[in-house]
């Protein structure tokens, strides 16, 4: 097996793909399922349902291989989308035969969240206050410096540079500590 020691060599075996070339798939599945099993293990906190979200995966991969030169992204980060995207269409899924409300997307309209990772759509906050005894529950379980930040983001309406101003971050750590800080609050409220 060749392997990937280049920036562009991903690119080139999306290419190779794209056109059919399933010696090419074999060399990208093996050189980054490793990757992808790890973001679905941690998102998906099961090893079966994670091995089977990798298959899938790569079978959307094998797919939609052509569309990669026109997302403008690079091999890994394209994959790397159209795992996330799967992941976010399974995780859904599930909730939704579970009957369980998406709280996820509560928290994704909210104006801090939406500066930092971009809107997802709906009139999630008027029903902020209806839940706010399940989100206070979830929140009491976190970090209390990460419980108060994202009670002002979820009740007050906190803007993310807000945020970065008060801990002292820039811009991409906010993010991040957002993402970090909604990941951990989402489990809860998926329990």
């Amino acid at each position: 097996m060749t392997p990937i020691t280049q920036p562009g060599d991903l690119d080139a075996l999306i290419g190779r793909t794209a056109r059919g070339d399933r010696a090419a798939f074999r060399i990208l599945q093996a050189a980054t399922a490793p990757r992808l099993f790890g973001l679905c293990l941690h998102v998906l906190d099961d090893r079966a349902e994670a091995e089977v979200a990798v298959f899938d995966i790569c079978l959307t991969i094998w797919h939609r291989a052509a569309e990669h030169p026109d997302s403008g992204l690079d091999g890994m980060t394209w994959l790397t989308v159209i795992a996330r995207d799967h992941l976010v269409v399974r995780s859904r899924a599930a909730r939704a035969a579970r009957g369980a409300p998406d709280d996820l997307a509560l928290l994704a309209d909210l104006p801090a969240v939406r500066s930092a990772v971009g809107p997802l759509g709906g009139a999630a906050q008027a029903d902020a206050q209806d839940r706010r005894p399940r989100i206070e529950l979830c929140l009491d379980r976190l970090d209390p410096d990460r419980a108060e930040m994202l009670r002002q983001v979820w009740f007050d309406g906190l803007t993310a540079p807000e945020i970065g101003q008060r801990l002292g971050l820039g811009p991409e750590a906010t993010r991040r500590w957002l993402r970090t800080s909604l990941a951990h609050l989402s489990r809860c409220l998926g329990a």
